[in-house]
């Protein structure tokens, strides 16, 4: 036996024309050197993955190709991970042997991996013996193309806003930084990646800025409606090389890891109550209560109210209270009379989106400032002469008072001298009372005074006092009348006879002959006539004389009075004696046998 190019044969069988028909079969491929030829193993070659870098999901082949062969047994288990360029590194959960057949001694097989896990560098080997040329079995094999396992993807970070209560007017931005990105898709023509998860009638724009290969940033404006918003973004925004999309789970959910935007496009609201009191007077002070819903900050301060009056007049503005929700406007130091009120500028409070609070949509109940004082006034007395048994009386006048509490205890008597009276008040309404004095002891003068608050308005202005009030005279003593006895105290018919009557303490005499009384005894008479002026005295003369008797005159009380209208005592005079006879003549004169009476005069 021996070695003819590379075939064993034997030399006891060996002919020229078998030897040639041999080689023209082998070089077919139709029939394979028989063992008396020499044989030579297959040779196999492992081709590169069909991808260089994986991802879990992915299907990975490899393409082995044979020569030389006469049978090919390759299967799953002829082949074996090559890990060992990444320690612990990466695996395939499936190794699958596909393809059939042997052309002219040349065969392929393809070898699928697929079930990617871990992360590393990967490739396959194969057993030997998965193919043969005769008894020549192939040698095992390694392939040189490594697969690079990447099952990570490509991760992001979003920095979100620092606010979160957004309004119309508002922008806020999102920053997205990629990690491990090959690819970052992520950009304004992509913004539908981007989506806004509303509550409410919330919305907003969304624009796309790229800043960087791995960097893009996101803006919410134009926000509408009132509601909330949370941002999400889609998983295929970047992909690594081994075409992993970026990892969204990390978002999920999205509130845990980005703030929700509150969208609030309604300013706070505000209002004004009615003020404290409906009347004030200058000392007075009236608050308004501003009430404010939905604020997170109030920045009223007394340069936001502006208070409406009347021209010229005037008031102090406070304000006071403090957190979210009222605050108190005081008004004080009035000037002025009229109607005030107060009205509020918009922008005295935000919400956290940063609205601003309107002006109140009704302006403030008003209130009437009156710093008038109510005016007292005392008329002069009914009588400004007054006796034991008068009544007098004065007017209190009030103007502009709503209400009168005018006692007796208000009232103080100022009297002199001894002069005593007692006090009364009457009346209703508010414009007067009436003061009555009575029951008059004593002689003098009795003033009064009012103290002060006996009369309001309905802002509480009092009325003052009044101490200068025009007193009245009290006298409680008769004049007096006084006759003196008369200038004849016997007359006859021819005489005339005069009383002195004087008067002391009067203020008026009227004494006229019609006021003197006769009173007469026997068959007496006279006719009285009285002359005289002033306030001392008067003369009574009684004259045309007649009969005989007696005659006393008498003056009645009411002839005087004095400045207090007290009459004097009945006052009376007598005559002693008035004899009326004819003359005798001289030889008839005989001595007159009744004794004279004494001459006798009275004062009554």
């Amino acid at each position: 036996m021996t070695d003819l190019f590379g075939m064993r044969v034997w030399r006891q069988n060996f002919t020229v024309c078998g030897f040639v028909a041999a080689l023209a079969l082998a070089a077919l491929g139709l029939v394979y050197p028989k063992t008396g030829f020499a044989q030579t193993a297959p040779k196999i070659t492992i081709g590169a993955p069909s991808k260089g870098v994986v991802k879990a999901s992915d299907t990975v082949t490899y393409t082995v190709t044979y020569s030389g062969v006469d049978t090919v047994t390759l299967k799953n288990s002829d082949v074996t991970l090559d890990r060992s360029l990444t320690a612990g590194g990466p695996t395939a959960s499936s190794i699958a042997v596909s393809g059939s057949g042997i052309t002219n001694g040349s065969a392929t097989r393809t070898v699928t991996l697929s079930g990617f896990s871990g992360n590393g560098t990967l490739g396959i080997k194969i057993a030997s013996g998965s193919a043969k040329m005769g008894t020549a079995l192939a040698s095992a094999a390694i392939a040189t193309g490594k697969i690079t396992v990447d099952t990570v993807p490509p991760t992001f970070t979003i920095k979100p806003p620092t606010v979160v209560n957004v309004r119309s007017a508002s922008s806020v931005s999102y920053a997205v930084t990629y990690a491990g990105a090959a690819n970052v898709s992520l950009s304004d023509a992509t913004k539908s990646k981007v989506t806004l998860t509303p509550t409410g009638n919330a919305a907003a724009s969304v624009s796309v800025a790229v800043t960087g290969p791995s960097t893009r940033t996101i803006t919410l404006s134009s926000f509408t409606g009132n509601g909330t918003l949370t941002l999400a973004l889609a998983a295929d925004t970047a992909t690594d090389a081994a075409g992993n999309s970026a990892d969204t789970s990390a978002l999920q959910p999205v509130a845990s890891i980005l703030p929700t935007l509150v969208v609030d496009n309604t300013p706070p609201g505000i209002s004004v109550s009615s003020p404290s009191t409906a009347n004030a007077k200058s000392s007075s002070s009236v608050t308004y209560t501003v009430t404010y819903s939905g604020a997170s900050q109030i920045t009223l301060q007394p340069s936001n109210v502006t208070v409406t009056k009347p021209q010229g007049a005037s008031a102090n503005v406070s304000v006071s209270g403090s957190g979210t929700t009222t605050r108190t406007v005081t008004l004080s130091g009035f000037k002025g009379n009229g109607d005030f009120g107060i009205s509020i500028a918009p922008g005295t409070a935000r919400d956290l989106a940063g609205n601003l609070a309107d002006a109140p949509a009704s302006p403030s109940g008003t209130f009437t400032v009156d710093t008038l004082v109510p005016v007292i006034t005392v008329s002069s007395p009914s009588l400004a002469n007054a006796k034991s048994d008068s009544t007098v009386t004065y007017t209190v006048s009030y103007f502009g008072t709503d209400n009168i509490t005018l006692a007796t205890s208000d009232i103080s008597l100022k009297p002199s001298g001894t002069a005593t009276a007692a006090v009364e008040v009457s009346g209703s309404g508010t414009a007067s009372r009436t003061i009555t004095l009575s029951r008059f002891t004593g002689n003098g003068r009795i003033g009064l005074a009012i103290k002060a608050g006996t009369g309001s308005d309905v802002a509480g202005n009092l009325t003052p006092a009044v101490t200068t009030i025009v007193p009245v005279n009290v006298d409680t003593t008769d004049p007096v009348v006084t006759v003196a006895p008369p200038s004849i105290l016997n007359a006859r018919a021819s005489s005339s006879v005069t009383f002195r009557v004087s008067f002391s303490g009067a203020s008026t005499v009227n004494l006229t002959g019609q006021d003197v009384a006769l009173d007469s005894t026997g068959t007496a008479t006279a006719i009285a006539t009285v002359t005289g002026t002033g306030l001392s005295s008067r003369t009574v003369t009684l004259t045309s004389l007649g009969g005989d008797g007696t005659v006393a005159i008498r003056i009645p009380a009411g002839v005087a009075v004095d400045l207090a209208g007290n009459p004097p005592r009945q006052s009376r005079a007598l005559l002693s004696r008035l004899i009326q006879r004819p003359r005798p003549s001289r030889s008839a004169r005989l001595p007159h046998h009744r004794p004279r009476q004494p001459l006798r005069s009275a004062l009554r």
